[in-house]
């Protein structure tokens, strides 16, 4: 007995069918894994560079707190200096009292300025962390999110080569 044209027809539909959407799929399940790969990178990358910024806001912070420790420590050797040398002289009274305080007062505005700069510095390392940010998000979606392919139009394909093969068939029995 013979197999009749129209269901080979209608079995090759289905079959082009089948072997379509597992195509789709196995594409979609590619492109899925190397979203994910790109995420995870991006998300490593954007990790390691904020352990990098925050390692530098520390340092900047250390630098400055030894950097105020060592001014302190010269002007308390300054003023005792210049109150050992008013004692030597014989002087005394406001002149030695100004000449500390002048002193006293170049510390606290260099001891000021290290503290500002510190907190420039540490602002601008946190928005360089919030461009790190960006630029994560950046790479991210760099990378287009697949879709899945739906088994409707496979359905639609099929369900016309089943209409394809009736007509076929009608056409050979006329």
């Amino acid at each position: 007995m013979c197999i009749p044209v129209a269901a080979l027809s209608l079995v090759a539909g289905i079959a082009q069918g089948v072997v379509g959407y597992m195509g789709q799929m196995s594409q979609y399940e590619h492109q899925q894994a190397q979203f994910e790969a790109n995420r995870e990178a991006s998300q490593r990358a954007a990790v390691n560079q904020y352990a990098s910024q925050q390692l530098r806001i520390q340092q900047e912070g250390e630098a400055a707190a030894q950097t105020t420790q060592d001014v302190a420590l010269e002007g308390q050797a300054a003023r005792s200096t210049a109150r050992t040398a008013a004692g030597e002289a014989g002087v005394s009274g406001l002149s030695v009292n100004a000449l500390l305080q002048d002193l006293s007062a170049q510390e606290g505005r260099y001891g000021a300025s290290v503290g500002r700069n510190l907190e420039i510095s540490q602002d601008y390392m946190r928005g360089e962390m919030d461009a790190t940010q960006d630029q994560a998000i950046a790479r991210i979606n760099s990378v287009p999110q697949p879709s899945k392919p739906g088994f409707g139009a496979t359905l639609v394909n099929i369900f016309s080569s089943g209409v394809n093969a009736y007509a076929q068939q009608q056409r050979f029995n006329q």
